[in-house]
C-alpha cells in the first residue's frame, strides 16, 4: 500500500476504482487543519467540494458525497454549490452535513464562536438545512431565523436530482441523532462493537418511523487481510500500538473544557465514587480505563468497563456534556 498523500491522484484512483466496482457512493470530508503529532493525521486535505467536481468528471455511477460545514458556509453559496456539483455529475451530489468540529480547526481562521454551545451549533445547522433545502425547490425564500436572514433569495438552476441532492450527516448524541433522522436520508453512526453498531442503527430507524420517515445508516469499518485470523490480528495489534496520539488534545478535539479520570480497569462498573470531586459544568469527560489495549480482541467486547447507571445520572446532574469511555 503505497503512503497515503491526501492529495488528487490518490482519491481520484480509489473513485475510479470504486466507479467500478460498483460501490454507492465516495464522499470527501472537510478537513482544515490536522491532529499534529508526528504524522499530522489529516494534515493534508483538498477542499471537499472542489475536489468532488474533479472526480465526478471521472467517473459515470458512483454517488459523489461532498461535505461542508454550516458554521463555514452560508446557507446561498452552499446550495449553489452543491446544484453545480449535481449537474457536473449528471444528477449523482450529495451533501454531507457537519455541524461541528474540533475548535482547533475552526479557531485558527477565526471561525469558532465560543458562545455557541453544542445545542446551538445544531439550532444553527437546522436553520442552514432548512435554507438550503428550499433555495432547492423554491423561486425566492425569505427567511428571518435566529443565525440567517434571506431576502427574496433565489438560487439556480436547481438541482438534477429528485427530489433534490442526498443528505448526509453524523451524530451520536441525543441532539445530534435527532437531527440527523429527521432531516438527512442516510446518517453515519458509532460504535465499539457489532452489538453497539446494530443498536445504534436499530434506534435510528425507530426514530424514523416514529416521526413518519425512513433513514438508512453507515458504519464504517477498517478491512484488515491476512493469512490467517491470528496473522490478520497482528496486523491489527501493530496498528494500535504505532497510533499517532500526540496531537490530540481533547478539549481542542472537541471543543468544550475537558476532564479526563485515569481510573482502574479492574473496576468494570464505573460509579460515583469514582467521579465525584470535579467540577464538571459543559465540559467532555473521557473515563480512561485502558481498555482500549483489548480493541479488535474477543476480550474487548466481552470484558469492557461500563458506566453505572448512578454514575451515568451523576454525570448528567453534574451538567457533563460529552461523555466517552476510553474514546468520545
Amino acid at each position: 500500500t503505497p503512503l497515503l498523500d491526501g492529495l488528487y491522484a490518490q482519491n481520484r484512483a480509489a473513485a475510479v476504482l470504486a466507479d467500478e466496482i460498483g460501490l454507492d457512493f465516495v464522499m470527501s470530508m472537510g478537513k482544515f487543519r490536522g491532529f499534529g503529532g508526528e504524522t499530522d493525521h489529516w494534515g493534508t486535505a483538498l477542499e471537499s467540494v472542489t475536489m468532488m467536481a474533479g472526480i465526478a468528471e471521472a467517473t459515470k455511477n458512483v454517488k459523489i458525497w461532498a461535505t461542508i460545514h454550516p458554521l463555514l458556509q452560508n446557507p446561498a453559496v452552499a446550495a449553489k454549490m452543491i446544484a453545480t456539483l449535481d449537474h457536473i455529475s449528471g444528477g449523482r451530489a450529495g451533501l454531507n452535513i457537519v455541524a461541528g468540529a474540533y475548535k482547533g480547526e475552526f479557531d485558527q481562521m477565526g471561525a469558532w464562536d465560543d458562545s455557541l454551545t453544542h445545542d446551538d451549533r445544531y439550532a444553527l445547522t437546522e436553520e442552514w438545512t432548512t435554507i438550503v433545502k428550499r433555495l432547492w425547490s423554491e423561486d425566492s425564500v425569505d427567511f428571518d431565523g435566529r443565525y440567517f436572514t434571506m431576502k427574496d433569495c433565489r438560487s439556480k438552476p436547481k438541482p438534477l436530482s429528485r427530489p433534490r441532492p442526498e443528505l448526509i450527516c453524523a451524530g451520536m448524541s441525543d441532539r445530534g441523532f435527532q437531527f440527523s433522522v429527521r432531516e438527512a436520508d442516510a446518517c453515519f453512526i458509532g460504535g465499539r462493537s457489532r452489538e453497539e453498531h446494530r443498536d445504534a442503527s436499530r434506534r435510528a430507524k425507530r426514530l424514523a418511523e416514529h416521526l413518519g420517515r425512513t433513514i438508512r445508516t453507515y458504519a464504517m469499518c477498517t478491512i484488515i487481510h491476512g493469512e490467517s485470523d491470528e496473522a490478520a490480528q497482528a496486523l491489527a495489534t501493530r496498528y494500535a500500538d504505532g497510533a499517532d496520539l500526540a496531537g490530540l488534545d481533547l478539549a481542542t478535539l472537541v471543543g468544550l473544557p475537558a476532564e479526563v479520570f485515569d481510573l482502574d480497569s479492574t473496576e468494570r462498573g464505573i460509579d460515583v465514587a469514582a467521579l465525584a470531586g470535579r467540577d464538571l459544568q459543559g465540559t467532555a469527560v473521557l473515563l480512561h480505563t485502558g481498555w482500549d489495549r483489548h480493541f479488535g480482541s474477543a476480550e474487548y467486547g466481552s470484558g469492557a468497563p461500563y458506566l453505572t447507571a448512578q454514575g451515568a445520572q451523576y454525570l448528567i446532574d453534574a451538567g457533563a456534556v460529552l461523555v466517552g469511555i476510553d474514546s468520545v
